[in-house]
């Protein structure tokens, strides 16, 4: 099976390939996997935005029940559109592959879904946001980015350029076996 067509086609190497492939077929294969995803993301958000976020217990049951709007808006709006974006991915691979009008057409397609997303959720975020604009909540903010940010950096200081592609690479795997199972050595090279 070619991923990509004889026509006028984007070439690229066998790994580059195989590697677009393999995240298709886990991707469309993290579907049960993608309920359990969605039954800690509320936790995962909560917990990213407590460590941003000067929170009083009211702040906090609103930060919960935000979480909750946000993966269910998502759930119901979003995902069935991602679904079937790679739906079409996954059948153009399987006939013969994208050309390159296909390919730049769900590279298109994929950025305005994302952008899709980022719109959709704002109003859940700028909920939780309108509580912080006191001078003392934003320096608050203000401060854990800060942190965040040298904390970074100097992890990036002390890394080389190889070093900071393998993390990369190392976290992305990570991601893909949470949602389904060990990769295999083929799979992961």
């Amino acid at each position: 099976m070619a991923i990509f067509s004889k026509r006028p086609s984007i070439h690229l190497r066998a790994p580059a390939r195989a590697g677009l492939a393999v995240a298709t077929v886990l991707t469309l294969a993290a579907c049960s996997s993608l309920e359990i995803a969605y039954s800690f993301a509320d936790d995962m958000l909560e917990g990213r935005a407590e460590e941003y976020l000067d929170l009083s217990a009211e702040q906090e049951i609103q930060l919960e029940a935000q979480s909750a709007a946000l993966i269910a808006w998502h759930r119901r709006e979003m995902l069935p559109q991602y679904a079937a974006f790679f739906i079409a991915q996954a059948e153009i691979a399987e006939t013969g592959g994208w050309t390159r009008p296909q390919l730049t057409g769900a590279f298109a397609k994929f950025r305005a879904l994302v952008d899709a997303t980022v719109e959709g959720a704002a109003p859940f975020i700028a909920e939780i946001l309108a509580g912080h604009t006191t001078p003392e909540k934003r320096a608050y903010l203000e401060n854990r980015m800060d942190e965040n940010l040298a904390l970074r950096r100097a992890e990036a200081a002390s890394e080389t350029p190889a070093d900071h592609i393998d993390k990369w690479v190392d976290r992305r795997i990570d991601r893909i076996e949470r949602l389904n199972g060990p990769l295999s050595d083929d799979q992961v090279t």
